[in-house]
């Protein structure tokens, strides 16, 4: 179904269509006008359809709650991956502690020994920031009529940012898959924005068990 602007005859791009407002906005002639009227509403949904809808589960990991029109869901990152990062961790540093014991302790130690685990040094100073992230953090998105936002606390952690509800286009969900020990496969969905600013850019990324969620966004 094509739709042409009452006042210039232009056809009318679904971007500059909202179906939640039924407005819509002519590039050409900057004409906003109703849809009533133009567009017949949708079939009215039978009880029985209503009934046989199924409930989908929602994970014990997320807490959602809505309030005065704001939709908040909030989840923590920790996972049983953690675990075994935290055992690695705790080698991995152990290693670099004695070893630079030993290179500091002797005076007489070539600069090499001293030098050469820098490297080793900035990847365990990473991987322990990011497990204490893990172990700690949590992601609240929250959804209101003003801005959608998503904030990762307690620890700093790159992704905070707040889209004004006015400046977004489309929001996109994004299914991305991996191996389990089990040998099955473990999908996980990051959410993506259009913006007027930028293309689609990521917000966040949803444990599998939450499309239902991202499905409710849109």
């Amino acid at each position: 179904m094509k739709l042409f602007c009452p006042k210039c005859g232009r056809p009318i791009p679904v971007e500059d269509v909202n179906l939640a407002t039924a407005l819509a906005r002519c590039r050409a002639c900057n004409n906003l006008f109703n849809l009533s009227g133009m567009v017949s509403p949708p079939p009215p949904i039978s009880p029985s359809s209503e009934r046989n809808a199924p409930i989908l589960p929602v994970s014990r990991r997320f807490h959602m709650t809505e309030f005065a029109g704001t939709l908040n869901i909030h989840w923590r990152w920790f996972n049983a991956m953690y675990l075994f990062l935290a055992i690695f961790c705790v080698a991995w540093d152990s290693f670099l502690i004695f070893w630079y014991s030993m290179a500091f302790g002797d005076h007489h130690a070539p600069w090499i020994m001293k030098v050469f685990p820098i490297g080793h040094v900035a990847v365990g100073v990473c991987l322990t920031y990011a497990t204490l992230c893990g172990f700690l953090n949590a992601t609240t998105l929250t959804v209101s009529h003003d801005a959608l936002s998503v904030r990762h606390r307690p620890l700093p952690w790159a992704g905070n940012r707040t889209l004004p509800a006015t400046s977004i286009r489309q929001l996109h969900c994004e299914r991305s898959g991996s191996r389990s020990r089990s040998g099955g496969t473990v999908y996980s969905y990051g959410l993506y924005a259009k913006a007027l600013s930028f293309n689609y850019d990521f917000l966040t990324q949803f444990p599998a068990a939450q499309q239902q969620q991202l499905a409710a966004l849109s």
